[in-house]
């Protein structure tokens, strides 16, 4: 007698529609509480990559700080200069841990560095330079976005709308503008709460307009130094 086909069940891709637990959705602009720790333990995530998201977040919340309260020259540079320095040792522990393609990680660098270059020139995100945004595009799609990033789909909508955001005009903006929308309706799809696809994108409103204003404010008072004469600039936050 032959042998019963047996049939297996197929091994089919979890929906990318199925709506995601509320951890995934955490972000340094969207999150439940301030430590990224459930995070930690997802296998997609470093450890190294969620110490990128607090300084994220802390770089975020320096920007509406400042533009709310206008923190004074000196302690604004000193936390600027500390989040840095933060962001130079993860960086310097990566690099000798031997751990080789980790583009979630260097994702979350660059969307850091694009956001850090804008506070230092004291210009909009859509001016900083276009060799960060392209090398953002570049190891975005290295993260094969339709699998890897499922445990961390708010800090990929935080990835993306600062990139979308610095290279509009440029190369590579359809593809992070494409993965932004998508990300965005998968995350809304099917949630109880809308929140979590329109609060990081208000937050991030902010921090924009944080960040336009502090380009208008350096402009004005270069064009008055240039009036007066001064030679010597004395700093602002």
């Amino acid at each position: 007698m032959a042998n019963a086909i047996q049939v297996q069940e197929p091994n089919i891709a979890v929906n990318s529609f199925t709506k995601p637990p509320i951890i995934y959705l955490d972000s340094p602009i969207y999150y439940s509480s301030d430590s990224f720790e459930h995070i930690r333990q997802l296998q997609s995530c470093s450890d190294q990559t969620c110490n990128l998201l607090y300084i994220g977040r802390d770089i975020n919340n320096l920007i509406l700080e400042n533009h709310e309260t206008h923190i004074d020259v000196q302690t604004f540079n000193w936390r600027l200069l500390t989040l840095k320095t933060q962001l130079e040792n993860e960086t310097y522990v990566r690099s000798t841990s031997g751990i080789q393609n980790d583009w979630i990680f260097e994702s979350c660098r660059l969307a850091i560095l694009v956001t850090m270059q804008a506070v230092e020139t004291c210009k909009p995100l859509s001016s900083t330079d276009e060799s960060l945004t392209q090398a953002l595009v570049q190891a975005l799609e290295k993260t094969n976005t339709a699998d890897k990033w499922e445990d961390m789909l708010g800090s990929l909508y935080w990835v993306c709308m600062i990139g979308a955001a610095a290279s509009e005009g440029r190369a590579g903006h359809k593809i992070l503008a494409s993965t932004l929308g998508r990300t965005m309706f998968q995350m809304a799809f099917g949630m109880d709460d809308f929140d979590c696809a329109v609060k990081p994108i208000q937050r991030f409103a902010a921090m924009q307009i944080a960040l336009n204003r502090r380009f208008e404010v350096a402009i004005s008072v270069e064009v008055e130094r240039e009036i007066n004469g001064a030679g010597s600039s004395s700093g602002f936050a």
